[in-house]
């Protein structure tokens, strides 16, 4: 699942309920995503399948970037595939690279390497790109 997370780039619109800054004061907080889309519709037939259970994860999922760099993620739908991504991502440490617009979540050990976000914020909403 490592594997697919790292090569799969997944775009999340988010609503959020803190700062509109990005810097880490600002990312904390707790995080709605609101859409999910694959930037790439040329994927071959045998990785769809699994963007499909990502998106249908993702949707309407919480991130929550706590102010103690904990990162912890809520899914409104129970499925294996989301029980697993729990398990990778919840209570692992988050930072966030400003210079980058990079959110790293995983352990010291690993480099933050279990899930990379690139942050992005429009006039109108955030994005988030995996």
């Amino acid at each position: 699942m490592k594997y697919l997370l790292s090569i799969l780039l997944l775009v999340f619109t988010i609503s959020f309920s803190s700062a509109q800054n990005f810097n880490k004061d600002s990312l904390t907080g707790s995080w709605s995503v609101i859409h999910v889309t694959e930037s790439n519709d040329n994927l071959p037939d045998e990785i769809k399948p699994m963007i499909e259970k990502m998106k249908t994860g993702f949707m309407n999922s919480k991130f929550n970037f706590k102010s103690d760099s904990t990162f912890a993620i809520t899914f409104q739908k129970v499925t294996p595939f989301t029980n697993d991504l729990k398990k990778v991502l919840n209570n692992k440490e988050w930072k966030y690279n400003d210079n980058k617009k990079l959110i790293s979540i995983g352990l010291k050990y690993n480099n933050y390497n279990n899930m990379r976000m690139y942050v992005k914020k429009t006039e109108r909403k955030s994005i988030f790109y995996i």
